[in-house]
């Protein structure tokens, strides 16, 4: 993840080259803190490629029809009663429940249903930082 400082640092050391050498940079981000990348795209000033095929997944995986209705501004469709999917929503509202979902999740659930070892071959991603669900938990 980029924030906002370091985005400026990057910047200023790619500015401070002469525009004839900006040829060979090339900067790839998938996000950052805040709407930098948004905002940089809205500008006009990189030039941007957008990448639409998914390889990691088949094309009949409800990931990347979800991905698809979520880069499409739509929610992904969250009642499913495919028993193998490999996509599911697992409401909770309070920290403490999801945390007990997530640990029976990974250490379980996701395990036992695609044989994988817990701690080699599941990988959890949040989008915080600190805080009871953040990465530093």
């Amino acid at each position: 993840m980029v924030d906002l400082p370091l985005m400026a640092s990057l910047w200023r050391a790619l500015l401070s080259r002469p525009v004839s050498s900006w040829w060979v940079t090339w900067i790839s981000s998938v996000g950052g803190a805040g709407s930098i990348l948004r905002d940089l795209i809205e500008s006009g000033l990189p030039r941007v490629v957008r990448l639409t095929k998914y390889f990691r997944q088949a094309g009949d995986s409800r990931i990347v029809t979800s991905a698809h209705r979520i880069n499409e501004g739509l929610l992904p469709e969250l009642n499913s009663s495919e028993a193998a999917s490999d996509f599911y929503f697992v409401k909770r509202d309070h920290p403490e429940p999801i945390t007990d979902t997530l640990l029976n999740l990974v250490k379980a659930r996701i395990p036992g249903r695609f044989g994988l070892d817990p701690v080699l071959e599941v990988q959890v991603l949040t989008p915080m930082n600190r805080g009871s669900l953040g990465v530093q938990e």
